[in-house]
C-alpha cells in the first residue's frame, strides 16, 4: 500500500474493499483508492485529482497552503466585472458572431456565469444554491447547435476582457484560466448539439490549479521553520 504523491492510494496485491454502503469490491493486483474525495467512481480513483489540484495535505505549521483560483482572482467582486464587462461589451458592438446567441438574454446571466466560475474556482457554491446549479447549466445550452467559431470567439473575448478588467496577469492563474475556458467551451459545444447524449446530472465542477500553483514561498526555503 502506498499512497503516491498528491494522487490516489496505490494497492498491491488480493485484497477485499469494503464501500460505505457494505458493498464488497474484490480487487487483484494493483488498484487505486481516491484520495480527493471527488471521484465519481468512489472508492476508486478515476483521476478526477488531476482536474481538482489535489494536493497532500500539509502538517499544520509546516507549509501554506495556496489560495484557490477564486481568491486569486479577487473573488466575486472580479468575477461579476468580468462578466458583466464581457456581455455588455459583446452586445453593444454588437459581436457579429456571438450576438445572435446572446441576443435577448436574461440580464441577470452575466451575474449567474459570474456564479458558476466562483463555485467552479473554489469558491462560495452560490450557483448550486441559487442558480440551479450543473442541470440548470446544462439546460441552458441544450439545441443552441453552438460552433466551433463561436467557441473560439468567446474563449478569445473572455481572455481579452480578463485583461481589460485587471484579472491577475501571471502564468499561473493565467495558463489554468485559459484551461478551463477551453474544456468548458468544448463540453458546451458538444452539449448543444440536437440530441447529443449529455450527462444530465452532476456537480458544478472544480477547477483547481493542476501542474502550476502560484508560488507561495515555504518555510523551510525562507528559513522560518522552527
Amino acid at each position: 500500500m502506498q499512497a503516491l504523491v498528491d494522487g490516489p492510494l496505490q494497492l498491491a496485491g488480493d485484497i477485499d474493499i469494503v464501500g460505505s454502503d457494505g458493498h464488497v469490491h474484490p480487487t487483484a493486483g494493483r488498484r487505486a483508492l481516491c484520495r480527493c474525495e471527488r471521484s465519481r467512481t468512489k472508492p476508486f480513483c478515476d483521476g478526477t485529482h488531476l482536474q481538482v489540484g489535489f494536493r497532500d495535505p500539509v502538517p499544520e505549521g509546516e507549509g501554506h497552503t495556496p489560495p484557490t483560483m477564486y481568491e486569486w482572482a479577487g473573488g466575486a467582486e472580479a468575477l461579476a466585472r468580468l462578466t458583466e464587462r464581457f456581455y455588455g461589451d459583446l452586445l453593444a458592438e454588437p459581436d457579429p458572431v456571438l450576438e445572435p446567441v446572446f441576443r435577448g438574454m436574461d440580464p441577470g446571466h452575466p451575474r449567474h456565469v459570474a456564479a458558476w466560475l466562483g463555485e467552479t474556482f473554489g469558491g462560495p457554491p452560490t450557483f448550486s444554491v441559487e442558480h440551479g446549479g450543473y442541470e440548470h447549466m446544462v439546460g441552458r445550452h441544450r439545441d443552441l447547435a453552438l460552433t466551433e467559431t463561436q467557441r473560439r470567439r468567446w474563449v478569445e473575448r473572455m481572455c481579452a476582457t480578463a485583461d481589460l478588467v485587471g484579472l491577475p496577469s501571471d502564468p499561473d492563474f493565467r495558463s489554468n484560466l485559459v484551461g478551463y475556458l477551453e474544456w468548458v467551451t468544448r463540453i458546451a459545444v458538444f452539449n448543444s448539439a440536437p440530441g447529443a447524449p449529455v450527462i444530465e446530472h452532476a456537480p458544478v465542477p472544480q477547477w483547481g490549479w493542476g501542474q502550476s500553483p502560484p508560488y507561495t514561498p515555504q518555510p523551510w526555503e525562507t528559513g522560518t521553520l522552527d
